[in-house]
């Protein structure tokens, strides 16, 4: 049975099945979690009606937003991970 992270976005599902996918790879992704959740709240307040990741979504996702150095990077890779898995 798939997780239910409480994902609001468009991409909720996806969300979720892109943890089951990593969490199949023997990742544990635990503190991912958040990141995700970050995202998806960007997303969500993007109120895109689409499935579609543009250069644009992915530069509003990517803003530093106060997050520096290595919490920054951290998300960043999150980010580009979970917006590869959707090409």
């Amino acid at each position: 049975m798939l997780n239910n992270y409480n994902f609001q976005s468009v991409f909720k599902s996806e969300l979720n099945y892109f943890i089951k996918y990593k969490r199949s790879l023997g990742l544990k992704y635990k503190n991912e979690i958040f990141r995700l959740r970050y995202i998806d709240n960007v997303l969500y307040n993007l109120k895109l009606k689409n499935k579609i990741i543009t250069k644009e979504t992915f530069y509003e996702l990517t803003k530093r937003n106060n997050m520096q150095g290595e919490n920054y990077a951290r998300q960043y890779g999150v980010t580009k991970d979970f917006c590869l898995s959707q090409a």
